[in-house]
């Protein structure tokens, strides 16, 4: 048999050439590396494992804490909504159903009684009757167009940038309350009268109006809406927050005093003496002594 050199890297064996056996110590580098890939994996398996299931916790937590929490201020929330822009557009406001829910919303019906208002001002004897006045003897219909373009006028000075706004009233107690209002609240009414023009162009009929029972009502549709907002902030962590929302009262309280504190200050300066001017003779360096 021929021998083959040792600078050839495959021997015959049985008509066939075959590469010279690994050496053990490389074959031991191997197995380890292989192993340790092995263990390396099994370790990102088992990380990846945890993270899922601590998010799993977490998720669970969310859904029986926040969540929960997110979804009955929703549910609190639509019911007020429903209750404040519910609307109904036939032309004789029905305020019930046959199963006693209210067909009308509370900015709707606040609008029905403002439309009998405008009406009453077009219709005013003062207005109508007398000559030279722009509604005498107007009809409703063009005396409400009237009243859509003064509107819109009052809008273009929002909408121009004017932010000299105030609401003036007359409190209870006599005591005149003057108070900025921004822009925003100001094109806020206007919208709310453009829907009372509206109504008295098209009501068959007025409904009753009563502002205090639509007030228990108010207070009544926001007991759950708020009560909704204090249990998120307690299932967020929110401590302080909650805290202050059980001291609103006596935020407000606080408030009207400041403020009827400023009026009284305010009254307290318009009706203060004025010093009458002492009288200058002229040519007297010496005001009139000798």
């Amino acid at each position: 048999m021929q021998h083959l050199s040792s600078k050839q890297r495959y021997e015959v064996v049985d008509g066939s050439k075959q590469r010279k056996p690994i050496p053990q110590n490389t074959l031991l580098l191997l197995l380890g590396i292989a192993g340790f890939l092995v263990l390396v994996t099994i370790s990102l398996i088992a990380a990846s494992k945890q993270r899922v299931d601590v998010n799993a916790i977490n998720g669970n937590e969310d859904r029986s804490e926040v969540v929960a929490a997110k979804q009955q201020l929703q549910v609190a929330r639509e019911a007020v909504l429903e209750k404040l822009s519910r609307t109904d557009y036939s032309t004789n406001l029905r305020l019930n159903n046959p199963d006693g829910t209210s067909m009308v919303g509370w900015r709707q019906l606040a609008a029905a009684r403002w439309s009998q208002d405008i009406k009453a001002y077009i219709e005013s004897e003062r207005n109508r009757n007398q000559q030279g006045n722009p509604f005498y003897r107007m009809h409703m219909t063009p005396g409400l167009e009237v009243e859509r373009i003064r509107t819109l006028d009052t809008f273009g000075e929002v909408s121009g940038g004017n932010d000299e706004f105030y609401l003036s009233y007359k409190d209870t107690e006599g005591t005149e309350v003057k108070q900025k209002l921004p822009a925003s609240a100001v094109a806020y009414l206007l919208l709310g009268k453009l829907e009372a023009i509206d109504l008295a162009h098209n009501l068959e009929s007025q409904p009753s109006v009563d502002f205090t029972r639509m007030l228990t009502e108010i207070q009544r549709g926001y007991k759950p809406y708020v009560d909704s907002q204090k249990q998120l902030l307690r299932a967020q962590g929110y401590s302080d927050p909650l805290k202050q929302m059980s001291d609103v009262n006596k935020a407000v309280e606080e408030l009207q005093l400041l403020e009827q504190l400023r009026r009284q200050q305010l009254k307290e300066l318009r009706t203060l003496p004025t010093a009458e001017p002492k009288p200058v003779i002229k040519g007297d360096r010496n005001g009139g002594k000798k």
